[in-house]
């Protein structure tokens, strides 16, 4: 590719300059973000895309306290931990079934979730809203887990199904000559915990 662009006498220096053009671009808004958390209110109306004149590290801690950041990243916590773990049990146990088990039906069960997996969650909002608060699930973690986890189930499966597709049938011959049930297959063979 080089010799390609040498001998149309194109310049690797103007290539080197279209590309920090591009990177001062791109990270621009990062650095006029932090230079704007430094500054104070009135220095902010002065002086929206310059450095700080002085720097107001107090700022962090206030927005720290303010934003209540605290419980915001502890929701988010359990959130996340609640998420994956609910989703890589039943994601896993859902692919490993479709993936090694293939039974009867699978391929429709896989066009259904694409199919669900399209479909905007605005259209199902306003009756999972009545639902919710008929199981009073509403401003509770776990009802918004529950959310999280049907709307990740198919992308989860997806993924994890490929995976298990792409694994050799040997191993899981010989841990069944071996004598193991399929939770031993699953849990030392195909996942090994």
């Amino acid at each position: 590719m080089i010799k390609h662009l040498r001998s149309r006498g194109e310049s690797p220096i103007l290539n080197h300059i279209i590309l920090m053009v591009l990177v001062l671009f791109a990270i621009s808004p990062i650095v006029m973000i932090l230079f704007n958390s430094l500054k104070n209110s009135a220095e902010i109306g002065r002086n929206p895309l310059g450095p700080p004149e002085a720097f107001h590290w107090e700022n962090y801690p206030d927005a720290w306290e303010k934003g209540q950041f605290a419980r915001t990243m502890g929701n988010s916590v359990i959130l996340v931990l609640g998420t994956v773990a609910i989703e890589l049990v039943l994601g896993g146990l859902g692919a490993y079934s479709l993936a090694q088990k293939q039974p009867p039906g699978s391929s429709v069960v896989m066009f259904y979730m694409l199919v669900a997996s399209t479909i905007p969650i605005w259209l199902y909002l306003v009756p999972l809203f009545f639902t919710w608060r008929s199981l009073h699930l509403l401003n509770t973690h776990f009802g918004l887990i529950l959310i999280y986890v049907a709307l990740n189930a198919p992308f989860t499966i997806f993924l994890l199904r490929s995976y298990l597709l792409g694994l050799p049938k040997d191993f899981e011959d010989a841990a069944r000559v071996d004598g193991a049930n399929e939770l031993q297959i699953l849990t030392r063979i195909v996942v090994p915990i």
